[in-house]
């Protein structure tokens, strides 16, 4: 066995990349999150928090280009939108880490299945993305939702 095929059954067998994983399809996820990541479009002015008449909990989660680098990990849980937004914009902790582009806050109901308890105008659960611009000295900036995850929702969840 090779030294990279060792690495990645080591990998796959601590679940860092799916068992069915191929190099084909990993490369064709990291290309699909290339053209994501280029059509992305800053959102000037900030996100403006959408008021909800039930108690809401903001998860952060952060996606990687493949399961390789990571994939997608909740890294936080607010009570306040504001607080969440703070963490983000100052990559509190490195949630970066040189490789997580993406990054969305996610508003979720606690004690609800799936926290999707959201009735009448609230059906769909707001969420603010963010992209990271820069290098090291970069920064996470809002972005609108990329196309694509327009209608995906439970990031923080799972």
């Amino acid at each position: 066995m090779t030294r990279l095929s060792a690495s990645r059954a080591a990998a796959v067998g601590m679940g860092i990349i799916p068992a069915g994983s191929t190099d084909e399809s990993r490369i064709k996820q990291e290309a699909q999150y290339g053209e994501i990541l280029r059509s992305c479009v800053q959102k000037s002015g900030g996100h403006q928090v959408e008021r909800t008449s039930t108690r809401t909990w903001y998860t952060v989660t952060t996606l990687a280009a493949s399961e390789l680098y990571g994939g997608t990990r909740t890294v936080a849980i607010f009570d306040g939108f504001a607080e969440a937004n703070d963490f983000v914009l100052a990559n509190t902790g490195d949630i970066w880490e040189t490789t997580y582009m993406l990054c969305v806050i996610e508003a979720t109901v606690p004690n609800s299945l799936y926290g999707q308890s959201w009735v009448g105008a609230e059906r769909q659960r707001p969420a603010y993305w963010y992209r990271w611009h820069g290098k090291d000295d970069g920064a996470y900036l809002p972005i609108h939702a990329p196309a694509v995850y327009c209608d995906v929702h439970g990031w923080g969840i799972g």
